[in-house]
């Protein structure tokens, strides 16, 4: 579960407070290192410090293999929630149609500079008024 900047900014206020870990997390439905990442610097600092050699000591075919994994991963996810959510999806098209349009204003000035070809655009338009029906 990804936190809120008003959650974080509640944990941080609660732990300030003399509030423990673990009744925090447990408030917000979430790790004690999660909480410890928002409320500790040297926290942070050495696990970004950690996961840099962590990281720098693997193979190109572990890592490979680490973003493979990820990847099937991330892609059941979405399939999972974007079939099961109806509020998930919403977004998604939303968010799909806004980088659709975005492309294409931006693009359409170098089409007026000849570097893209009309059709490619004309494509982009239509597909945009489908996605909007």
């Amino acid at each position: 579960m990804k936190l809120t900047k008003e959650q974080i900014e509640e944990i941080k206020k609660l732990r300030k407070e003399g509030r423990k870990l673990k009744d925090i997390a447990e408030q917000f439905n979430v790790t004690g290192a999660a909480i410890r990442w928002h409320t500790n610097e040297e926290f942070k600092n050495k696990f970004r410090i950690y996961y840099k050699k962590w990281w720098g000591s693997l193979s190109k075919e572990k890592k490979s293999e680490y973003f493979q994994r990820r990847k099937e991963y991330q892609r059941k996810y979405h399939k999972d929630k974007y079939t099961n959510d109806p509020e998930f999806r919403r977004k998604q098209k939303a968010s799909s149609i806004k980088s659709n349009r975005e492309w294409t204003s931006k693009n359409l000035n170098s089409y007026e500079k000849g570097s893209i070809p009309k059709e490619l655009i004309l494509d982009v338009l239509t597909k945009l008024k489908e996605n909007n029906k």
